[in-house]
């Protein structure tokens, strides 16, 4: 019977999508014949459209964060690459739609509506100054969907249950993502063949070589960046003492499978971010005052940047210089072209950068490419989340939602520090923290949070909640 009623709720709602997704799915299979990687992605497309008549929308929600970590393996498409995530997530945002706009849904208020619509209003102005329009027109269109990623990940995560279950999913895909990366060092070692990549990335510590492991990821940087939040999301859970034992013991196994494959993907810039996170959670365990937390992350950024660079440099000599090389030509670009940058997607393609590569900073790329007013609006959003949820956990009582929203808080600070370091506009994983962020910041106003132990689970659907 629960089964019909899932079924019954959700049909009327899923028809639009359930045919775009078997439209997409019956292009795509025929396109990924060309490698098993292709034709499983091209059937996991097929299996969203189908998920999409029987799992509600926030459940579907749940099936972008599982299925991130493999947006690697896509079905090529003329110029575009689609993944699984990419066609649940462009289900979950028309369900959410379609049913806000005209099945009498309801759009919750949320603080991201305003700054996120000024940080794109403020991209168009680049169009002017583009000198290839085709590349402008994707990067407007993948960032209109990460500022829509959060925006819907927002208005469905509004409840404790839910933002439990999102952070759940998190953890299980962090787990599953580190295995792999431990198979991948397993076969390394085993038959030198390195799984997932054509190319291996191997570093060199004395007579020692050692791989850097990027599981499913093209570069080992950028995992490094995804399992940062699910550490720091872990740490809390566990240490916390506000869910159950059982899902305390998942979360402190989800912290160490995380930390080993952290440590052997030798990024720099994680490195120093995650000590910085680590000086700040021991002051804060300890009820230090906020100033003390912040001078700590302070202290430990300007200590530790030092000493991890002198300690990797010789790794890899000539990376630095590239990235500092990068660095300057944006900050050139930009005092060049302050009001429109020069074209969204653009600065790769600069006769300028030799390296054809990007800036290697979410920041300096934005400033780059669509100018210092885009990139104070991006700044802007991200605090205008940070002091959101600063605000709902003032005075808050123990619960699970205020250990989902101090993790969130700190993973995306640490995301925030490390794409300093790393271009991170366009991941998914991260306009979806900051949308759960904003959810459980909500959550957090909404309810009342009496303490003691609660056992999370896999959620369902709140009585009255819309789906």
């Amino acid at each position: 019977m629960r089964a019909r009623a899932i079924v019954r709720r959700c049909l009327p709602s899923a028809n639009p999508s359930f045919g775009l997704g078997l439209a997409a799915a019956a292009l795509l299979v025929p396109g990924g014949a060309g490698s098993p990687a292709q034709v499983a992605a091209a059937a996991g497309i097929a299996a969203a459209a189908i998920l999409a008549v029987l799992l509600p929308t926030h459940w579907l929600l749940y099936g972008v964060i599982l299925a991130i970590p493999f947006d690697n393996f896509a079905v090529a498409v003329g110029p575009l690459g689609i993944s699984v995530s990419d066609a649940l997530l462009v289900v979950v945002t028309l369900r959410w739609l379609l049913r806000a706009l005209y099945r009498g849904g309801r759009i919750a208020r949320c603080e991201l509506y305003a700054p996120a619509g000024v940080f794109f209003v403020l991209l168009l102005p680049s169009f002017f100054a583009t000198f290839d329009l085709g590349v402008s027109l994707r990067q407007a269109f993948s960032i209109l969907m990460m500022l829509l990623t959060a925006i819907v990940a927002a208005n469905l995560l509004r409840s404790e249950s839910r933002a439990v279950g999102a952070v759940t999913w998190i953890l299980i895909a962090s787990a599953i993502i580190s295995l792999l990366g431990l198979v991948q060092l397993f076969i390394w070692a085993r038959y030198h063949v390195v799984l997932f990549q054509q190319n291996s990335d191997i570093v060199r510590i004395g007579d020692t070589k050692l791989l850097r492991l990027t599981a499913t990821y093209f570069d080992p940087n950028y995992f490094a960046l995804y399992l940062i939040a699910p550490i720091v999301l872990g740490l809390f859970l566990a240490l916390e003492g506000q869910a159950s034992p059982r899902y305390r013991a998942f979360a402190w196994l989800v912290v160490a499978l995380g930390l080993a494959v952290f440590l052997m993907t030798f990024s720099r810039g994680a490195w120093v971010t995650l000590l910085a996170f680590m000086a700040a959670f021991v002051l804060l365990r300890a009820r230090a005052p906020a100033r003390g937390v912040w001078l700590a992350m302070l202290i430990a950024v300007l200590i530790a940047a030092p000493v991890v660079t002198a300690m990797l440099v010789g790794i890899n000599p000539t990376s630095v210089g590239r990235r500092l090389s990068l660095l300057r030509l944006g900050m050139e670009v930009m005092a060049a072209h302050p009001l429109t940058g020069t074209g969204l997607g653009t600065f790769r393609y600069l006769p300028q950068n030799e390296l054809h590569r990007l800036a290697h900073s979410t920041y300096i790329q934005v400033g780059a490419d669509a100018g210092i007013p885009a990139l104070l609006a991006f700044l802007v959003l991200m605090i205008v989340l940070g002091f959101n949820a600063i605000a709902a956990l003032r005075g808050a009582r123990p619960g699970m939602t205020r250990t989902v929203l101090l993790g969130c808080l700190f993973a995306l600070g640490c995301i925030a520090a490390q794409s300093a370091f790393l271009n991170a506009l366009v991941l998914k994983h991260v306009w979806l923290l900051a949308g759960l962020t904003s959810g459980a910041a909500a959550a957090m106003r909404r309810e009342g949070h009496a303490g003691g132990p609660v056992a999370p689970a896999l959620t369902t659907p709140l009585a009255g909640q819309e789906t």
